[in-house]
């Protein structure tokens, strides 16, 4: 086989070019030797493609081992758990990069293959890692890093649990899981709770009231000396019912007619209106990385009247949008540039589809879209166009052989599949499969109508999100009685068949838009029966064996009646601020355009600089913040923070705490970081770091209850600090 050059790795965490391997206390079932450690990494590879090389490769065996050891693991690209032959091989792109992360996305077979995780249960620990990676049809591409325990940028090398025995209640432990979230940025976070030995089982909670849980209310003290670089303390603590609050952030401009909404990045929103001459017009918005400021940018000269009442965008960059509507028999598809600055919007080409009743358009990648039309006459046509560089004059596929529909909508599940949800003639509600093929090199060669489902409901109105989480798609609708339907389908992906595994009917609506949300996630946005805007969130997960849609969120916007809405995902941008988050635009019933941020967020939450590292501590108890910390006050060690509530967005009272690495220092601060963390300009961004933690005993969670638990074996980890999965603590003062 032939060499590949022109792919190069980089490795999370690491430090000088070493990578952090993680002391460990806690293994199945349990492992009093702390000469060992574990290994959670990220690895992104880059790939810059030479004359003559391919532009992209596939990459299907991941192969890790350590030199001197018999330790070698051979690992494969998988997802969800499925066997080789079924996994979704992973693409490199010439000029793009591929994370992969070891606890998500691949399988080990070691001691503990469910999280995927890397054990070293020997002592010294190996010096080094060796880490090949096949792409297909070529040599395997070796990289080798040298190995070093992690040690947080504290006086003790780790932080201070956050808890301490003085104000647990009797019988309390601390229940802690690092929790792995690569598509939020918290790739080692922790979430924290309390539970109480009753004499025969432990229990979370002893009623319905947040008192009723004994993490609620319990004192968090600081990990390690630091300066607060914020701390709020302005969202109300859930009642016995988790509401999932949410971040609203919002701005008007107008009057406007038509209104659609496209994101693809915090920085980069997109409004495509009709203006009030009827021309259609794209406004250009920019928000913080934390969701909480909106800017408007930019527009671009009116261009073309628009009779329609609907239009279509999808971002393919930063700079480049794509915008389509259809109205009285024609349809039209437009490609605009933005300016790197995002002030300058310029339509750069035009094409018109005659014959065209109505038409939805979604992103495939950064050059090629994907578009469902629906002639005057025939079946509706799914069609892939590619940007060469400007719009071409006909799809480079396209198939037509979903029956006729005057009503659907549009989403791209993965690159194998695009779905589209549509009314049948007999007003019915189905889902339809169309199938994407690729070749080696990852083109693409052939689209194909792949299989359906039918679903005895009358429809009126319909929006598709793919979650893009194993085939599971949400459609959303208005069905005949006027009440909003949810349904969710799960698409097979060896068999291709399409089947309906849950639905939700709830109150009358008169409008619905459905946009992607997190893994597993999706965002509705509805007009009301009293025109209001409703925000609500559908998941999508596993209970009893099996995966079951439960409604998340319900949010009233309190902005008055509107008249139309769209929405549309943001995909997170940096390691901090990695909250996903919704842009939703509406036309308010004076006529303005208004653009609505939607955020889940972590509710009263303090961010600690300590040494190199942002700590947050997050879902805080409201006014349990001291008034004291302000940003730019330096604390200690085991000062009081605030104490755990039920803030944010959470299903229940706990603490959650994470860090990132950033790019100041405590220790080193300059006169300009010190008045930019003070007047709150400073915006966290960074890469996320796993934490060690000391001062507390912990047993395997696994071991609790069993005869004679309450003895031990604890573990004391006073003297240095440990990485830990799964444990029940009890800190030592």
């Amino acid at each position: 086989m032939a060499k590949v050059s022109g792919v190069t790795a980089v490795l999370e965490p690491s430090s000088n070019g070493k990578l952090l391997y993680l002391p460990f206390a806690i293994v199945k079932p349990i492992h009093e030797d702390f000469g060992g450690g574990m290994i959670n990494f990220m690895l992104e590879l880059r790939y810059k493609a030479e004359a003559g090389a391919p532009t992209s490769l596939v990459a299907n065996t991941l192969k890790v081992w350590f030199p001197g050891t018999e330790l070698a693991i051979n690992t494969y690209l998988l997802k969800d758990g499925k066997d080789l032959e079924e996994a979704k091989k992973r693409t490199l792109a010439d000029g793009r990069s591929l994370s992969i992360f070891l606890d998500e996305q691949v399988r080990t077979g070691v001691a503990d293959p469910g999280r995927g995780s890397i054990r070293i249960p020997i002592t010294p620990a190996p010096a080094s890692i060796r880490i090949e990676v096949v792409f297909d049809g070529f040599d395997p591409v070796v990289f080798n890093f040298p190995l070093q325990a992690h040690a947080n940028p504290t006086s003790d090398g780790s932080y201070a649990f956050p808890f301490k025995a003085k104000d647990l209640p009797e019988k309390c432990y601390i229940f802690a899981d690092a929790a792995h979230f690569p598509d939020r940025g918290q790739h080692w976070g922790y979430d924290f709770g309390g539970y109480i030995w009753n004499g025969s089982k432990f229990v979370h909670n002893t009623g319905p009231e947040n008192e009723d849980y004994p993490i609620f209310g319990l004192p968090v003290y600081a990990g390690a000396d630091g300066v607060v670089l914020k701390a709020d303390d302005s969202w109300p603590d859930h009642p016995r019912v988790p509401l999932r609050r949410i971040l609203r952030t919002g701005v008007e401009r107008g009057p406007v007619g038509v209104v659609s909404v496209a994101a693809f990045s915090p920085n980069r929103i997109f409004t495509a209106v009709t203006d009030e001459d009827g021309q259609v017009l794209v406004l250009s918005f920019a928000s913080s990385g934390d969701a909480q400021t909106l800017s408007y940018l930019g527009k671009s000269q009116p261009g073309l009247p628009f009779a329609g009442d609907t239009l279509s965008a999808t971002a393919l960059t930063a700079t480049k949008l794509v915008v389509a509507g259809a109205a009285n028999g024609a349809a039209f598809v437009s490609l605009y540039s933005v300016s790197a600055d995002g002030v300058q919007v310029t339509c750069s080409s035009t094409i018109t589809l005659p014959g065209t009743a109505s038409i939805k358009i979604d992103r495939y990648s950064e050059t090629q879209f994907v578009m469902a039309r629906q002639p005057v006459s025939g079946n509706l046509e799914v069609s892939l166009w590619e940007l060469a560089p400007g719009l071409g004059q006909k799809p480079s596929f396209a198939v037509s052989a979903g029956g006729a529909t005057s009503l659907f909508d549009l989403a791209v599940l993965d690159t194998g599949r695009v779905v589209t949800a549509l009314q049948t003639g007999a007003s019915k509600l189905k889902l339809v499969v169309w199938n994407v093929a690729r070749d080696d090199k990852n083109k693409v060669t052939a689209l194909t109508r792949g299989k359906d489902c039918e679903v005895d409901t009358a429809v009126n109105q319909i929006a598709v999100a793919a979650t893009r989480d194993a085939g599971r798609v949400l459609v959303g609708v208005r069905n005949g009685e006027g009440k909003l339907g949810a349904y969710y389908f799960q698409i097979d992906a060896k068999s291709g068949e399409v089947a309906l595994l849950g639905s939700e009917i709830s109150g009358p609506i008169s409008r619905v838009a459905l946009a992607r949300f997190k893994r597993g996630q999706t965002a509705m946005a509805v007009i009301g029966s009293t025109d209001e805007l409703k925000l609500i969130g559908y998941e999508i997960r596993e209970s009893d064996n099996k995966w079951n849609l439960l409604r998340t969120a319900d949010y009233v916007d309190p902005g008055g009646a509107i008249t139309a809405l769209d929405i549309a995902r943001i995909v997170p941008n940096d390691g901090e601020n990695n909250i996903e988050t919704c842009a939703v635009a509406v036309r308010t019933s004076s006529g303005k355009l208004k653009l609505i941020l939607w955020r889940q967020p972590l509710g009263n939450s303090v961010r600690l600089l300590c040494g190199d590292e942002c700590v947050t501590y997050a879902h805080l108890q409201q006014k349990s913040i001291p008034e004291t910390l302000k940003p730019g006050v330096f604390v200690k060690k085991g000062d009081l923070i605030g104490k755990a509530g039920f803030s944010g967005s959470t299903g229940g009272p706990h603490l959650h705490v994470h860090c990132v690495k950033v790019d100041i220092d405590a220790r080193t601060l300059t006169r300009e970081h010190f008045a930019a963390i003070q007047n709150g300009t400073y915006e966290v961004s960074g890469s996320p770091r796993p934490m060690l933690f000391h001062g507390i005993s912990a047993l395997a969670t696994e071991l609790l209850g069993t005869p004679g638990w309450e003895k031990g074996p604890f573990i004391a980890v006073d003297d240095r600090g440990f990485y830990f999965t799964r444990v029940a603590i009890y800190p030592l003062k």
